[in-house]
């Protein structure tokens, strides 16, 4: 994102500051690609920044539930990133004229990546691909599951039911 976007975004009302802007993470080679919805402003580029929602509490049990997931079946092999490079207000769903902007990025991040599979954690994110003609696959968001633990072996089976039918055996 260059300079002169950014200034843009700030004039708009955005949080742009450097700090803020969150490119993704992982693996460039990888066959797997997870995508969240927008990072947040309050936590550091350890890895967990996609899947904070808003509560300290919740992001601490959305990162419980998902690194460990991704850590038991795709070892290094994943790429994250997130629709939207820069946090929203309050941790809201990101405002709709933002999505434009950042989807060209997206799009670049996927074509350097090539990954044979992309992941959307969340229904917003999946919708949202769809509506650009990115094609994912849809697993619950980790913060969903956080507040739903019960849901947690589900969960854990949505992972495997993918990583199957792309016949990725050996991250299995």
């Amino acid at each position: 994102m260059n300079s002169l976007e950014l200034e843009l975004l700030a004039r708009k009302g955005f949080e742009t500051k450097k700090e803020f802007v969150a490119l993704g993470f992982g693996n460039i080679n990888a066959d797997i690609m997870l995508i969240g919805i927008n990072p947040n402003r309050n936590i550091d580029y350890h890895g967990v920044r996609c899947f904070y929602d808003g509560s300290e509490l919740t992001h601490h049990r959305s990162s419980n539930i998902l690194i460990p997931i991704l850590h038991k079946y795709l070892k290094n092999q994943y790429y994250i990133t997130n629709v939207v490079k820069i946090p929203s207000l309050n941790n809201n769903i990101p405002s709709e004229n933002l999505i434009p902007i950042f989807v060209k990025y997206l799009k670049r991040e996927i074509a350097i990546v090539q990954p044979k599979l992309i992941i959307s954690l969340g229904n917003w994110v999946y919708e949202t691909l769809k509506k650009y003609n990115i094609y994912s696959y849809k697993v619950w968001h980790p913060a969903y599951v956080a507040r739903n633990l019960n849901l947690y072996d589900k969960y854990d089976k949505q992972f495997v039911n993918i990583l199957t039918k792309f016949e990725i055996h050996s991250l299995l």
